[in-house]
């Protein structure tokens, strides 16, 4: 009898916890927005969610197994896949000594963070409308930004000295990030707010437009068209379309760096686009010598020190060379088969919401070949809370 009690104790107990991680579940894209915390490592810093304070007890808890549940069946080959790029990134490390291990330690963190947050969200079932709670975090975004650039604009406006609004870009910024990354999640944001409430979709273009990112307004228009395609075109169609632009785009320039700066500049294009082809050539003169296993990571931040690089600069804005120089060629490689599997990955949700789950990953993605997106913690845990979010069980 009392083992029947201790029993029914325990049962309800794992309820509580299932329930709670639920709600975690639930608001998990709210508190990403609500932004992050620095941590010093050495010569290095990096942005940690606040969030992660609420996910280690319940990583802690599970490893420790006071309650055992049965893992979504496509958790398993991502947390692997992670966990191999994770070694990888520590055997890229070792090939190259001059990166500091706590710079390599900072590098990895991001990566760390989201296994915790697989690791965390293995069991989770899906009971929420997706589209609106990603419109409600949508909305926290761009309340901020509106807060944010009265505080910082209204001064200089109220002076009548409008032209000087530009200046103040670099002091743009969130506990989530500064101007560009805001606009990254803006721009992820526009997916659901184009189909969910055309108002929302245009709160989040002019928030786009406060932030005074120019490749932050493009890809906010751009979201607003891929989502309205998304009504006559299958996804598929639309992330060829993508993927062979980016070919197009990029590939030129890195075959050919140093003729792509010169066109450039004869051409006139804006010193932020001129920057990105520079930062290419270097990461694509770091890879020359080392192409199998990297720089590791932290490597190009350190490789930019060696050379004297005349801007303070951390990275390539361009994904693709940010995981070959920090994984080597075997870790770009596994990232490559992770974004397949994502993007081949079979939800229990309805359509209409996986659809737009895929496609704003792929605009994340698009971004991410022209901005420092993919290796910051709050992209991280981001990603793999879609991959979380795909994988989930569907509950009434």
């Amino acid at each position: 009898m009392m083992d029947s009690a201790f029993s029914l104790k325990n049962l309800k107990t794992a309820h509580v916890y299932q329930k709670l991680k639920s709600i975690l579940f639930l608001i998990f894209p709210v508190l990403v927005v609500l932004g992050n915390f620095e941590l010093w490592l050495g010569a290095s810093s990096l942005t940690l969610p606040w969030l992660l304070l609420i996910i280690l007890p319940f990583v802690l808890l599970d490893m420790a197994m006071l309650w055992k549940s049965r893992c979504n069946s496509e958790w398993l080959p991502f947390m692997f896949l992670y966990g191999l790029l994770f070694v990888l990134g520590g055997l890229s490390a070792l090939a190259d000594s001059d990166t500091s291990l706590l710079r390599n330690l900072a590098s990895l963190l991001p990566l760390m963070v989201a296994l915790a947050v697989l690791y965390c969200f293995r069991d989770v079932s899906l009971s929420f409308n997706v589209t609106k709670i990603m419109c409600v975090a949508g909305a926290c975004l761009v309340f901020m930004i509106f807060m944010k650039s009265i505080l910082l604009y209204w001064p200089a406006i109220r002076l009548g000295q409008v032209h000087e609004v530009f200046g103040y870009k670099s002091e743009m910024g969130l506990p989530l990030g500064k101007s560009n990354f805001l606009a990254v999640f803006l721009a992820f944001f526009a997916v659901f707010a184009w189909r969910a409430n055309k108002v929302l979709y245009v709160a989040v273009l002019l928030a786009a437009c406060l932030t005074l990112s120019r490749f932050g307004v493009a890809f906010v228009l751009f979201a607003g068209l891929c989502a309205y395609l998304l009504n006559y075109v299958r996804l598929s169609v639309i992330a060829l379309v993508i993927v062979g632009f980016s070919i197009l785009t990029v590939l030129p320039v890195f075959f050919f760096p140093t003729q792509a700066v010169a066109l450039a500049r004869e051409c006139s294009l804006p010193e932020s686009l001129i920057a990105r082809f520079e930062l290419w050539r270097a990461a694509l003169e770091l890879l020359a010598g080392r192409f199998f296993w990297g720089a590791g990571p932290g490597g190009f931040t350190t490789y930019l020190e060696l050379v004297g690089w005349p801007r303070y600069e951390w990275g390539t804005h361009n994904f693709v060379l940010a995981q070959w120089i920090e994984y080597g060629f075997l870790g770009l490689t596994v990232y490559f088969i992770i974004l397949v599997r994502f993007f081949l990955l079979h939800a229990e949700q309805d359509s209409a919401d996986y659809e737009l789950v895929k496609l704003a990953g792929a605009i994340l993605l698009f971004y991410a070949l022209f901005e420092n997106v993919v290796g910051l913690v709050a992209f991280e845990v981001m990603f793999a809370y879609l991959i979380c979010l795909l994988s989930a069980r569907r509950t009434a």
